[in-house]
């Protein structure tokens, strides 16, 4: 069953205005969205409302996902609604957001899908802020500008109270890109997009690397695991498996 409700109270931040409230269910636990919406971003010429996003999945987790800095970059505040310790997801940009957005929690790490400058632009700033550890994948640690608190590797269980994220390692995009997963829920970083694959033409890019990566690990998982990206918009991993030989085909 799926269901969409008008609202204009606002459960992720006073200040923002909530235009929808999805409930999806059909699943045990319900499967809650609360969109809200900030000031508009003009990004490469084009206007953009930057999203705030609370996830609500039942008791297992509350997932807050932040829109910040001019790329629309996502940050996302994963929190263990029994004990309120929480993971932040990516360092981006406007730390005084995310910091908001922690209010209330134990933020226990960071932990960065890769390191590229504009996934790490606020990371000295929320460390010091947090007190936190930081993590990233070994083959992209030589990108931040100080030695990482700790190493992820494939596979790697990020606790926080009484859950974790599962690291997947999908080299492709950088050859230390990481996603973290939480069934139902995927943080792809910068691997799997809403219509393909992150950008592979730079220097540490490998586009066949990212396709197998994304053919042998990511679309394992089932059809219904929702896919929050590095940059803008959700999608799943049902809605994307039927791409992929559409998007080797055309080399992007």
């Amino acid at each position: 069953m799926y269901s969409r409700c008008r609202s204009t109270e606002d459960p992720v931040a006073a200040d923002r205005h909530v235009i929808s409230l999805e409930v999806i269910s059909g699943g045990s636990p319900a499967l809650v969205l609360a969109y809200a919406y900030s000031k508009s971003a003009t990004i490469a010429g084009n206007r953009h409302r930057r999203r705030v996003v609370a996830l609500h999945f039942a008791n297992s987790v509350q997932v807050k996902k932040l829109g910040v800095g001019p790329a629309n970059n996502n940050v996302y505040l994963v929190t263990c609604p029994t004990t309120r310790e929480s993971v932040v997801i990516d360092a981006s940009a406007e730390p005084d957001r995310v910091i908001a957005a922690a209010d209330g929690t134990k933020v226990v790490a960071i932990v960065l899908t890769h390191g590229h400058r504009d996934h790490i632009g606020a990371l000295d700033v929320l460390r010091q802020a947090f007190g936190a550890p930081v993590g990233i994948h070994t083959a992209d640690k030589a990108m931040l500008g100080e030695k990482p608190d700790f190493e992820i590797a494939d596979g790697e269980q990020i606790r926080f109270g009484r859950q974790a994220l599962t690291a997947i390692h999908p080299p492709g995009h950088t050859p230390g890109g990481l996603s973290f997963f939480h069934a139902p829920l995927l943080f792809s970083g910068d691997t799997l997009f809403p219509g393909g694959p992150g950008a592979t033409a730079h220097a540490l890019g490998n586009f066949a690397q990212v396709i197998e990566s994304i053919r042998g690990k990511l679309f394992l998982l089932p059809d219904e695991t929702f896919v929050l990206p590095g940059h803008g918009l959700d999608t799943t991993i049902g809605l994307e498996r039927p791409s992929l030989e559409e998007w080797i085909t055309r080399g992007w």
